[in-house]
């Protein structure tokens, strides 16, 4: 994983990791994010178990992903940002 974690860049890479997450350590997810070339950015949610994030923060999480993706999308941002933003909604369960 960790080998093809650093193959990654220069495409972005947003880590989401709980830190009451007792099926994978969080800690897994730090040492992924600091191999990891730029960009990158990592969130350890607070409270929050394996997958939860955006049970438990769905407006902090649509932020957070929507903010990373219409940085990091170049050129075709909006539109991609516009869709990730109807996946998130209904997600939470909203159209």
């Amino acid at each position: 994983m960790v080998k093809v974690k650093e193959n990654i860049a220069p495409r972005g890479i947003f880590l989401i990791h709980g830190d009451n997450d007792d099926e994978v350590l969080p800690e897994n997810s730090k040492h992924l994010y600091e191999r990891a070339g730029q960009p990158k950015e990592f969130w350890l949610a607070k409270g929050v178990a394996h997958t939860s994030a955006l049970v438990q923060y769905p407006t902090e999480y649509k932020r957070r992903v929507l903010a990373f993706l219409d940085k990091h999308l170049n050129g075709n941002n909006k539109q991609y940002a516009a869709k990730m933003g109807k996946v998130l909604r209904c997600r939470m369960g909203r159209r």
